[in-house]
This record gives C-alpha cells, sequence and structure tokens, in this order.
C-alpha cells in the first residue's frame, strides 16, 4: 500500500463509536450526565457519547471517585486552555501534547502570547531593526516552519538591518512552542492569530506582508482581512483556497489529504492515519536529507522529482538548506500535530475567504509573485493566475521546484517587495 493509498482511505468512515460501544455490552459501562465531558488518554477513561468505560482495571466505585477530581475539557490544563473548536474527546481521540512553557520560547528567541479567543499560546519572532520608526513586514511560513527561520536566511538579517525593516512572524498552531488547535481555518488566522500580536507589538499602522507555500494562502487572508493596512503583498510558490480554484477553473493547489480534523478524532481509519501521518514527519529534516523507508514513498509519491531537486540545493545552496532542515526539526519539538492538522483538508484546502476580495477592499495594492514552472507542490497555473488577476509582477523559476522557488534569492525578492510599498 503506497502513503497516498493510505491517506485516501481516511475518507471511509467507520461506524461510529457508540455503536461500537453499546450500552448492553458487559456491564462495566454506566451512563454519565449528557453535560459533562471528560477528557483523558483513552488507554486510561474514554467517555463516548455519554457512556464510559472502565479499563484500566479499577474498580466502579473508584472511578466514580476519580471522576469527581476529572476536569471538564474547558477547564484543561488549568483555566488557561478553553476548548478547542473540536472536541478531543472519544474513543479515537489523539491527545493533545502538553502545553508549552514560555520560556522556552524565550530561549530560543522567541515571544509569545496567550490569545484572548481561546487561552492558547502563540509563539512568534521579531527580527531586524529595532527602531521606532521601522518598517513592519509580517511573515507567513512555509508549511513546517516556524517564525524564527526567516532571519536565518542568508542575508535577510543584514537586509533588515540596512533598510531599517522589522519583520514579525508567527508560528502557526502546532508548530513549534505555538499550541495546537485542530479544526482552524486560513480565514480565521489573520483575526484569531495574528492582530493579537500586531497590537501587543504596538502595530497600528500599515505594513508589507510576504508569504511562501503554505504562507501565501495566509498572507493572502492577511490582506483580505486588513484591506488598506496592508501596502504590498508578496507571494512565493503560492496557491489558492479550494472555492477559489474550482471557480476560476484551476487544479488544487494542494493534494487532498482526504482527511478532515474532525476524522482523526472521531473514528478508527481517521484515528490510524493520523497516527500513521505524524510518525512519517517526526523528523522532517530527512525529507531534505536523503529520505528513506516511508518517508522517500511519500515524496516520490507526491512529487516525483522533489528527490533530484532537493540533491541540487543541498549542494548548491547548503547553507540556506541547513536553515531550513534545522527550523522544520524545531516545528516538530513539541509533537507532529502541527503537521496533522495542516494537512487536512478543512485547513489546507478549504480556507474560508475568497483572494479576489483584495480588490474590494483596496484595489491598486501592488502584488508580487515568484513561482516555479516545475513545481510539484503548488501548481504554477496558480501562480500565473494570480498575476494575472491583480496586475502582479512575477518572476519565473525552471529546474529547482518548490523548495529552491521558495527561498532562492529570497534576499532579492524582499526587496522588490519593499520597493513596491
Amino acid at each position: 500500500m503506497t502513503p497516498r493509498d493510505l491517506l485516501n482511505t481516511s475518507s471511509r468512515l467507520l461506524t461510529p463509536p457508540q455503536r461500537l460501544l453499546k450500552p448492553s455490552s458487559p456491564p462495566h459501562f454506566r451512563v454519565l450526565s449528557p453535560k459533562v465531558s471528560f477528557t483523558r488518554k483513552c488507554h486510561t477513561y474514554i467517555c463516548v457519547n455519554n457512556v464510559s468505560s472502565t479499563v484500566s482495571g479499577r474498580s466502579v466505585a473508584e472511578e466514580r471517585q476519580m471522576s469527581n477530581h476529572l476536569q471538564p475539557v474547558s477547564e484543561q490544563h488549568g483555566q488557561r486552555r478553553r476548548q478547542s473548536s473540536i472536541s478531543l474527546t472519544g474513543f479515537f481521540a489523539i491527545s493533545p501534547p502538553p502545553p508549552s512553557d514560555p520560556s522556552t520560547i524565550e530561549a530560543d528567541g522567541g515571544k509569545w502570547i496567550r490569545l484572548p479567543s481561546d487561552g492558547r499560546l502563540v509563539e512568534y519572532f521579531v527580527h531586524g531593526s529595532t527602531k521606532t520608526d521601522a518598517a513592519i513586514l509580517v511573515d507567513c511560513p512555509g508549511g513546517g516552519c516556524t517564525g524564527a527561520l526567516v532571519a536565518k536566511l542568508p542575508g535577510v538579517a543584514e537586509w533588515c538591518e540596512a533598510h531599517n525593516v522589522k519583520i514579525i512572524s508567527p508560528s502557526y498552531p502546532g508548530f513549534g512552542h505555538s499550541e495546537v488547535r485542530p479544526g482552524w481555518t486560513i480565514g480565521e488566522w489573520p483575526k484569531s492569530d495574528l492582530e493579537p500580536i500586531l497590537e501587543q507589538e504596538g502595530v497600528a499602522d500599515s505594513f508589507m506582508v510576504t508569504g511562501t507555500s503554505f504562507g501565501t494562502p495566509h498572507a493572502q487572508a492577511v490582506a483580505v482581512y486588513f484591506g488598506e493596512r496592508v501596502k504590498v503583498l508578496g507571494l512565493r510558490v503560492p496557491y489558492v483556497g479550494r472555492h477559489v480554484s474550482e471557480d476560476v477553473g484551476l487544479p488544487l493547489g494542494q493534494a487532498n489529504m482526504r482527511y478532515e480534523s474532525k476524522s482523526c478524532n472521531t473514528n478508527l481509519i481517521g484515528h490510524v492515519i493520523g497516527k500513521a501521518f505524524m510518525s512519517t514527519v517526526s523528523d522532517p529534516a530527512s525529507f531534505f536529507d536523503e529520505p528513506s523507508g516511508a518517508s522517500r514513498a511519500l515524496i516520490s509519491c507526491l512529487q516525483p522529482k522533489a528527490l533530484e531537486q532537493i540533491k541540487k540545493l543541498n549542494n548548491e545552496h547548503e547553507d540556506a538548506m541547513q536553515c531550513i532542515k534545522k527550523d522544520m526539526n524545531r516545528g516538530v519539538v513539541v509533537s507532529g500535530q502541527g503537521w496533522l492538522y495542516m494537512c487536512a483538508t478543512d485547513t489546507l484546502l478549504d480556507h474560508k475567504f475568497d483572494v479576489r476580495d483584495i480588490k474590494k477592499n483596496k484595489t491598486n495594492i501592488p502584488v508580487i509573485v515568484w513561482y516555479a514552472e516545475d513545481d510539484e507542490d503548488c501548481p504554477p497555473s496558480h501562480g500565473v493566475w494570480l498575476v494575472e488577476e491583480f496586475g502582479g509582477k512575477s518572476r519565473l523559476f525552471s529546474g529547482l521546484g518548490h523548495v529552491g522557488a521558495a527561498f532562492v534569492d529570497h534576499v532579492k525578492f524582499l526587496d522588490e517587495v519593499r520597493m513596491a510599498a
């Protein structure tokens, strides 16, 4: 079975858990109050559709006594984490990773904020100029990367100082030390995650925004949400969401992984796919080295030419590739759940905004689009369409594939963005 076959099976839903665990089963089942929902690891205490199963070997009386001390979902990790958009309860629920430690973020040179909307802790990085009059650039990193990466790319830190630019780059839910949020959508990210960060950093005026790969729909969403505050939109190896691509006759911008955030936590196939997928991405840097086993099979399945292109990039752009590898491993330092929920269709493809709405907010926003004609990840037709739709400036890469077109000459890209602002 290929990785693609494995992933495709996630769309076939099994019988719901409550049919597998009938109240008529052995007498260790008992009914709970319908308003109570507990969350614990499924090997210790299970709550499925208000029916609980004691599987730890404790007596019913012991379990009843323990249940008095269990916390409701909304109180997990103390009072500081509210219930996520996907209920992580049930027999097949994937346990969330432990809460992040802000001191670890600070030790990495980052900053953090606890969001008022749902109590999540989000890390972000501020790079470049420390002057009060510095131009602000919001960087939306590529998939699997964190906000720490951009300033580590060759020449970027020096470029920021030379041109008095401050870069603010958040890490997406589940990556680095940003706490996971199953079921998050890109269209709501500017309001839920980015806006509180900008307020904390005192950014009240206009700013530039750039995005790479998975970060490009985030950058588009930022332009839609903030409107005229966005001075320029820079996109590298971009794609647009499923609604727009289907409406204008483009192929899907990303592979349809055929599972949703909810299915990972509510049925057996989704749970197995989720666990297998997280195992595959446990060492993402190996994708850019000499991948083997499941990692190599996954890359060969999704991007047949990528292995040869990566070998070329490692030889010709060793410094940048080392930075990317290190940061991608930092992305899974807590868990692989960032990858799991990023690749779910309700996040990866269904963005819940329309990039064409940028025109409704500001018709003359400059758009810079760099893309690759041999991109096997984000179809080049999406780059072509964005250039035509917004009359943007473009650069076409060839021979470097998706990864090369995502970072080669990044200082020149940033300079083009700055001059267009």
